[in-house]
């Protein structure tokens, strides 16, 4: 699992969804309000993070394993998203 934590509270969850799915997958999360923000990081590498809580991310990733057949998705790689996670959330 490629999990970032941002602060005490925060995390970020790292995937590769493909990029004609990206929408589809931040109109799912919108539905689930609190749950998570889905936000765009590399379109060209289809790299999405989600936004959650500490409390939140089991929920998270229970959802993501049910719409797997649906939005495929995975992991991304840690050190590539690690990196531009940090540098994304600074700017």
């Amino acid at each position: 699992m490629n999990l970032v934590r941002l602060d005490d509270e925060c995390c970020a969850l790292l995937l590769e969804v493909q990029s004609s799915r990206i929408v589809q997958l931040q109109a799912l999360f919108e539905s689930f309000e609190g749950l998570g923000v889905v936000r765009t990081m590399d379109i060209k590498q289809s790299l999405v993070s989600i936004l959650t809580t500490n409390s939140q991310t089991t929920c998270c990733l229970e959802l993501l394993e049910e719409i797997r057949p649906t939005i495929p998705w995975r992991f991304a790689e840690t050190a590539l998203a690690a990196e531009t996670i940090s540098d994304f959330i600074k700017s």
